[in-house]
């Protein structure tokens, strides 16, 4: 039996009005100037106005372009996935000690790995990696269980291994009865930090919920699914090259994007539903041939079972059992297979020093010479 969630969605601000309409209009190139989001500010009827180095200036309506940019339906490689059961899929345009930890931790798992971006200057796209992924994931077959992550900032748990991912995947999706792609979880509702009343907290979410857990938000450097169901996630997502990853996956999330099986021919139908509780919102689904029984595709991982995103995560939040390669996150008690630490690395270290107690490559850089906050 599927549970919906208690959503509360709220939209931008006037978005309901009559007539609302986006403007959509590039200023004078930036020269090639550093842009960062940050610098968005958020304008009436739900506009943004960003600054970015590649895209220059540029006016959004996040809910047209939700409507407008797509991505072409995938039509998937149908080649078995028996001598290649899992695949990680990341994008960089460097390779530094972070990257190269990495792909070391792969290659001793026998995980294998693809590349995206080595080469190619970074233009602050972070769209752009949503397409290249989208792209990919039709060439390989739709079955195949896909990681994707950021790249120099993830770390792989030595003490796992490819059937320890699979087995706790399978039992994420068993669990919550629903969802068949997951993200990591972080604190931080970023970027639209009044987004966060959208959000169901996490200690009401059923099934397979496990209870308070202060990682309630999308976080879009690290998620796991099917390469099929990805794949229609991000093409149901997608809005353009030059919008901030994390801000195109949290409004499909919060939609929430939707699956169900055709109960004909047994294939997956996918659609972006209206926002839950608003006015109508199940008539219009209906409208749109979306079943009562329809599911949220997309779950966060709050309790982590499989993933964590170490945002505000310090090493006195963790126990470090560096004899058996794990840790595990005191807040929820969860023990991650694999974590990101997404944020500002000056500020905090915890991965590169979670690399020394375990014995991996780290970079002094990031530790930034301050004495390691081990528990004693």
């Amino acid at each position: 039996m599927f549970v919906q969630m208690p959503y509360a969605f709220v939209p931008p601000p006037d978005i309901n009005e009559p007539g609302l309409s986006a403007v959509i209009a590039e200023a004078p190139a930036l020269n090639g100037t550093s842009g960062d989001f940050s610098e968005d500010k958020l304008l009436p009827n739900g506009l943004l106005k960003r600054r970015l180095s590649y895209c220059n200036y540029v006016w959004l309506d996040l809910w047209r372009m939700s409507r407008t940019a797509s991505l072409v339906k995938p039509r998937f490689n149908t080649t078995s996935t028996a001598d290649c059961p899992i695949e990680w899929i990341t994008y960089t345009s460097t390779c530094n000690v972070g990257t190269r930890r990495l792909t070391q931790q792969l290659a001793t798992h026998d995980i294998p790995l693809t590349v995206f971006g080595i080469g190619h200057r970074w233009r602050r796209q972070w769209g752009l990696r949503m397409r290249v992924l989208h792209d990919y994931l039709a060439t390989i077959p739709a079955e195949r269980l896909i990681i994707w992550s950021d790249a120099d900032d993830v770390m792989l748990m030595p003490g796992v291994d490819i059937d320890h991912i699979i087995a706790a995947f399978n039992t994420l999706v068993r669990q919550r009865a629903g969802p068949l792609v997951f993200l990591a979880a972080e604190k931080a509702c970023f970027p639209r930090g009044d987004w966060s009343r959208n959000y169901t907290d996490p200690a009401d979410v059923a099934p397979g919920g496990k209870g308070p857990s202060p990682f309630k938000y999308l976080n879009a450097g690290l998620m796991i699914g099917q390469a099929g169901h990805i794949a229609e996630m991000l093409r149901l997502a997608y809005m353009g090259d030059c919008i901030d990853d994390q801000l195109q996956l949290t409004t499909a999330f919060l939609r929430p994007i939707l699956w169900w099986q055709d109960l004909r021919t047994g294939r997956f139908r996918y659609a972006l539903s209206t926002p839950p509780h608003s006015p109508g919102w199940e008539e219009r689904n209906r409208a749109r041939g979306i079943p009562a029984h329809a599911r949220p595709l997309v779950g966060l991982d709050h309790w982590n079972d499989l993933l964590a995103a170490l945002y505000d995560v310090r090493m006195r939040d963790l126990v470090v059992q560096a004899d058996r390669g794990r840790i595990v996150v005191r807040a929820t008690g969860g023990a991650p297979a694999i974590v990101h630490q997404n944020g500002d690395k000056l500020e905090n270290s915890v991965l590169e020093q979670l690399a020394v107690v375990l014995g991996l490559p780290f970079d002094f850089s990031g530790v930034h010479n301050r004495q390691l906050e081990l528990e004693s």
